[in-house]
C-alpha cells in the first residue's frame, strides 16, 4: 500500500474503477501518462513501479514525484495494456488514478 500521506482508506473495486472513463481495449499508442492522487514519496512510487510492471505489454516507466504523472512505455510488436489494466493496478497499490492521457 501507500504510504501514510497517501495511502487511500478503501480501495475501490474493479467493478467501480471499470464505471469510470476506463475501458478495456488495448491502448494503440506507444505510450500513456498516468496521474496518480497521493503519490508523494520514493515509497509510493516504488510501490507503483512494482504494480504497473507486473502489467503485461508495459516495457518502461518514468516517474516524476513533483507533478505525480507517471510515463508507460509499452513493448513494441505484442499487445499493449488496456486503460482499465493500468487503472487496477494503480488502484491495488491504494491510490487514485486521476487520468490516463496517450499522445
Amino acid at each position: 500500500a501507500g504510504c501514510q500521506s497517501g495511502e487511500a482508506t478503501n480501495a475501490r473495486t474493479a467493478n467501480q474503477i471499470a464505471g469510470e472513463q476506463y475501458d478495456n481495449r488495448p491502448i494503440t499508442e506507444n505510450s500513456a501518462t498516468l496521474t496518480v492522487q497521493g503519490m508523494s514519496c520514493p515509497k509510493c512510487a516504488n510501490n507503483i513501479d512494482l504494480a504497473l510492471g507486473e502489467v503485461a505489454g508495459v516495457e518502461k516507466l518514468n516517474i516524476d514525484l513533483s507533478s505525480g504523472q507517471v510515463k508507460v512505455n509499452f513493448e513494441p510488436n505484442k499487445p499493449h495494456p488496456s486503460r482499465l489494466q493500468l487503472a487496477q493496478a494503480v488502484e491495488k497499490t491504494g491510490f487514485t488514478l486521476a487520468g490516463i492521457t496517450t499522445p
